[in-house]
């Protein structure tokens, strides 16, 4: 009697355990919704000019600019824009002293989702005329860096 006793509770033990695990085990995972995407650059391009024939759909290309040149500008196409925001350029000459920081530009005023947007500013002769060099304009997006492009003026 006391084997078929320890036989029939060890049975009972083994169901126990075996509904224990696998109730525990079912776990349900709580799903988050994603966040709003994050800005990523695209690119960032140094020119002399904008033209309004420029394809935007396509990497824009650097531009070899001089101190002859009449402005320098920075081009930037951002992707994933889902609220507004302030854009701010800082511009670099080569001993690293701030020459220019632009005003800064609202985007997405609407704060509905933008696949990319294009902006740029410009640097004028006065300010670089005379400075040779590598030079480096940083890009700001709500005052947390975006992006930075290092060119050089010949």
């Amino acid at each position: 009697m006391n084997i078929l006793f320890l036989r029939t509770n060890s049975i009972y033990f083994q169901i126990f355990l075996l509904l224990f695990f696998f109730s525990y085990s079912c776990v349900s995972l709580k799903i988050e919704l994603p966040e709003d995407p994050d800005e990523i650059i695209d690119y960032i391009a140094v020119l002399r000019s904008i033209d309004e024939n420029i394809d935007f759909s396509k990497p824009v290309k650097d531009e070899n600019v001089s101190i002859k040149d009449k402005n320098i500008f920075s081009l930037v196409k951002v992707l994933n824009i889902s609220n507004t925001g302030s854009l701010k350029w800082f511009w670099y000459d080569p001993g690293k002293k701030l020459v220019k920081s632009s005003s800064p530009s609202m985007i997405n005023k609407d704060g509905k989702y933008l696949e990319y947007f294009i902006a740029w500013d410009e640097i004028g002769k006065d300010l670089f005329f005379k400075k040779k060099g590598k030079w480096s304009v940083v890009i700001k997006l709500n005052g947390k860096f975006l992006g930075k492009k290092d060119f050089i003026i010949k």
